[in-house]
């Protein structure tokens, strides 16, 4: 006996699958996995469309596109729960973490990589399905307005020439804590600390997130702050005199060791590896499930990780950066000058005592 059913009794969240798989077998070059298209029938075809639900730190509209593509490709219902830009990735992970005993994720979706290390390390998510894609960067923005000669470096970025004009996101959070998470990996935590003392004595304002630094920029409150590409562009799209630069790198990196100075790193200041890359990541949620449900999310994270989406971010507000390099050379405007790449294991690894250095130093 067939194990698919004839049309008429097709669950209608299929039939959009199968006529996707007879166009080509394909969503941006992945497959729908083969158990969507077996279906498991509910029941005869005549239950509900099933769910998903993602716990995620994008950023609503772009979280909301893809509500609207899995709606239209997949006739699954996806449901977005998602944080405030002053938690982000933390707070959502934290919630999962909460609900560890009984998930009611079924997909985690974050803007970064930090925050998803910490969650495999947990347990929670199932490596073996992770998605990497669509990279951003951390950047150096400033005022077109009022800075001449914006900072290349982030050791520029702490002159005393800048002292009192100058912000960042608090790093508890999102992005920046990946960043200063990167700068203990791979410079140590005595010249990362070096570092911090230079940004407490160039009187750092620190923010609830980074759109809100580079509305500080535009606002005229700071002239320069450290973000994501992101939030630039959505300086531009709101024509704000706020531009971006991304991080050199240094000709000759000076070796150094963790934990240690190493080569005069002091007195030269802290080294230039470029513009630290951010990817998107996704994986499953860990727990049972239902059968249907189960399947369609498997679906639900094919397409998140799919070309199709890539594109669909890459079009979006947010510029993200493909990481596959055929779609990549499509959209030159978006590349990511000089990126530093630190695995997520790295930064993982490096986490801890970046929080601590932090609240040594800054003390909040």
């Amino acid at each position: 006996m067939s194990d698919v059913a004839p049309v008429s009794k097709r669950p209608r969240w299929l039939i959009p699958l199968i006529v996707v798989l007879t166009l080509g077998g394909m969503i941006g070059g992945y497959a729908i996995r083969e158990g969507v298209r077996r279906s498991l029938l509910h029941k005869g075809g005549t239950g509900p469309v099933p769910r998903a639900v993602i716990y995620t730190s994008a950023d609503d509209p772009v979280a909301r596109e893809f509500v609207a593509m899995a709606k239209s490709i997949l006739d699954v219902d996806v449901q977005i729960v998602g944080d405030t830009e002053a938690t982000k990735s933390t707070g959502i992970a934290q919630r999962l973490i909460d609900e560890a005993a009984a998930p009611k994720a079924d997909i985690w979706w974050s803007n970064e990589e930090l925050a998803t290390a910490r969650l495999i390390k947990a347990g929670l998510l199932n490596e073996k399905e992770l998605a990497v894609f669509a990279a951003r960067a951390r950047v150096i923005a400033y005022s077109t307005t009022r800075v001449k000669n914006p900072p290349r470096t982030l050791r520029d970025f702490v002159n005393p020439a800048h002292a009192g004009r100058i912000g960042m996101a608090r790093p508890q959070f999102g992005t920046t804590r990946a960043q200063i998470a990167a700068l203990v990996a791979i410079h140590g935590e005595a010249a990362t600390e070096a570092w911090l003392n230079q940004l407490k004595a160039a009187k750092v304002r620190l923010y609830d997130g980074n759109s809100a630094v580079v509305r500080g920029i535009a606002h005229a409150e700071i002239d320069i702050g450290l973000t994501d590409t992101d939030d630039v562009w959505s300086a531009r799209r709101e024509k704000w005199p706020v531009e971006m630069l991304f991080e050199s790198v240094d000709p000759q990196q000076p070796p150094i060791d963790a934990g240690t100075l190493g080569n005069g790193a002091i007195r030269d200041g802290l080294p230039s590896m470029g513009a630290l890359r951010i990817c998107n990541t996704a994986a499953m949620v860990k727990g049972a499930k239902d059968p249907a449900e189960q399947v369609a999310a498997n679906a639900v994270l094919d397409l998140l990780r799919s070309k199709t989406f890539e594109i669909t971010m890459a079009q979006s507000d947010s510029h993200t950066m493909p990481l596959d390099p055929e779609l990549a050379a499509q959209f030159s405007q978006n590349q990511i000058e000089n990126p530093w790449i630190v695995d997520a294991q790295r930064l993982l690894a490096a986490d801890e005592a970046a929080q601590k250095l932090w609240e040594k130093v800054m003390g909040r």
